[in-house]
């Protein structure tokens, strides 16, 4: 079994028009591109549905909870953050 993970950051409501899922694309590429450069994780993007999602393979046998908690805090951080400028 694959121990992979796609997801993405979205407000509430962020994908009623294909500009804004367009824009969520764009953001989340942005998002994953924060995470990698500040080192905070080393995740990989897809495209699922035609929509970009950031990918994460857990498969570090020293990974942790707390881990996977600083990488939501992170993207729900940055995402926020970007939509806010």
């Amino acid at each position: 079994p694959l121990n992979i993970v796609n997801f993405r950051y979205a407000s509430r409501g962020a994908e009623k028009t294909a500009v804004d899922a367009a824009g969520l694309d764009a953001l989340n590429r942005e998002i994953l591109a924060q995470i990698q450069e500040q080192g905070i994780a080393a995740p990989s993007g897809t495209v699922v549905r035609e929509r970009f999602s950031i990918r994460v393979a857990i498969t570090n046998h020293r990974s942790n909870d707390a881990d996977f908690d600083t990488l939501v805090e992170s993207v729900v951080r940055l995402g926020r953050a970007a939509r806010a400028s």
